[in-house]
């Protein structure tokens, strides 16, 4: 394992969010809703639901809930993802497939 201040590999380090590249060369949305799209994508279950609350997602990612909120705004505006509120601080998010996604096809084997 490899000490602070040496040259390590991230990729076999860390588990975390992965933002797709189509996603990423999308310039019409903005840098902290594709950080939030993909850690919806985390945390997502197996019916790609994810129920979370703001507060947790802005924990999460260092953000405040205002912030949070505005990026979730930008992605259900652009339809990459539906949102259900249940509660008064707790919402249903379902993704939605975007155009930008037939750019790129991935297979998993």
């Amino acid at each position: 394992m490899s000490k602070v201040g040496e040259v390590f590999n991230p990729r076999q380090f860390f588990y975390g969010c992965s933002i797709p590249t189509s996603i990423l060369r999308y310039k019409q949305l903005p840098p902290g809703s594709k950080l939030v799209w993909s850690l919806l994508v985390r945390f997502a279950d197996a019916s790609s639901v994810v129920s979370l609350s703001v507060n947790t997602i802005a924990d999460e990612l260092g953000l405040s809930a205002r912030q949070v909120n505005y990026y979730v705004k930008i992605l259900v505006l652009q339809g990459f993802v539906k949102s259900v509120h249940r509660s008064s601080t707790y919402y249903d998010y379902e993704f939605v497939r975007h155009p930008c996604f037939s750019e790129e096809v991935v297979e998993h084997s």
